[in-house]
Order: structure tokens, then C-alpha cells, then sequence
């Protein structure tokens, strides 16, 4: 009897759990260098497939929950990765690290590692050579994200976002689910 309802509580999770797309992209939303969303909120079991849509991008963990799963794939590979441990993944693509070409992805509603990924953020911006104060900006966006009681689209969409979806994206971007199992 156990096993039967651990497995029915296991495929419930998996029928639930979607799979968002982040663009790695040299130009976009008016910016050169960007994930595209670039702030991802999402709860534990989701997948994210980062999509290399121009030339010379990847992706590399800077820092991320205790216990997760480093995340880095080759230049120009479609990466994709399930996201299982609650807290703040920040994220860049390493030959742009400079340009702060970067992202940052909140897994459930814990950020017990806010601190850490601050200290990195740090660290990231005092290095920038462009786009200064970009990861400031993403991290401000996920806290106003955090902060308010319904998560609610920024003003300016390109797309629309489809209604049964309540993870907000960044500014400039719908973090459209390619697919949920199941569906």
C-alpha cells in the first residue's frame, strides 16, 4: 500500500512539472549578451532547456543551493537540467561573464542561499566591463517577485503568457513552459 502511494504521489509530481525555455542569445529585448528570461521563478521537479539561438553562448553555475547539481554545458550545446533543490540558482554564460551575460532562477518559495548568491553578485558586478548593475536589477525583479502576494507579469510583454501559468518571467520576456508532462 506505501509503495503504491509513494508511486501515484511520484507520478502526480512528474504530470505537474513543466519545462520552461531560456534563450541564450548575443542580442535581445534591446540588450546585447542576454539569457532570455533572464529571472525564473519555478518550483522543485521543473526543467529549464537552455536554448544556444546565436553563436558562442553556455552556460556555467555560479552559485547555487547546497546540495544541487552544478549546471554547465559546452559552447553552443541545448542544455537542459531538472531543478530538485529549493533556493536561488545564479547562473552565467562564461565566455560573456564579463558582459554579465547572466540569469537567476528561484526553485519554490525558500531563498535560504540569498546571502551567498548576493556575495556573488557582488563579485560578478565589480568584475562587469558592460551592462553594470544588470544582475542588481534581476535580483531586485525576483525579490519583487517574492514580495508580492500574487506573482504578476511585468508591463511590457512580447508575448503572452497562457493562464494556467503562474511563474512571473523577466522584464521584456513571458517564461512560456515548452511543454508539461502529461499534457
Amino acid at each position: 500500500m506505501k509503495k503504491l502511494l509513494l508511486t501515484m504521489v511520484f507520478v502526480g509530481a512528474v504530470l505537474h512539472a513543466k519545462d520552461y525555455e531560456v534563450k541564450m542569445m548575443s542580442w535581445g529585448n534591446g540588450e546585447p549578451m542576454i539569457f532570455d528570461p533572464a529571472v525564473l521563478r519555478v518550483e522543485s521537479g521543473d526543467s529549464i532547456t537552455f536554448l544556444p539561438v546565436q553563436q558562442g553562448h553556455q552556460v556555467d553555475s555560479v552559485k547555487i543551493p547546497e546540495g544541487a547539481t552544478k549546471m554547465h554545458s559546452e559552447i553552443d550545446e541545448k542544455y537542459h537540467v531538472t531543478l530538485d533543490k529549493e533556493g536561488i540558482y545564479l547562473y552565467t554564460c562564461l565566455p560573456h561573464r564579463s558582459m554579465n551575460m547572466a540569469g537567476l532562477i528561484q526553485v519554490g518559495s525558500k531563498s535560504s542561499n540569498r546571502d551567498a548568491v548576493v556575495k556573488a553578485i557582488d563579485a560578478l558586478e565589480a568584475k562587469a566591463t558592460m551592462n553594470k548593475g544588470r544582475i542588481y536589477r534581476y535580483l531586485k525583479q525576483l525579490d519583487d517577485m517574492n514580495a508580492g502576494a500574487t506573482q504578476t507579469q511585468p508591463a511590457a510583454m512580447s508575448q503572452t503568457q497562457p493562464a494556467a501559468m503562474s511563474h512571473a518571467p523577466s522584464a521584456g520576456a513571458v517564461a512560456k513552459p515548452s511543454s508539461a508532462a502529461g499534457e
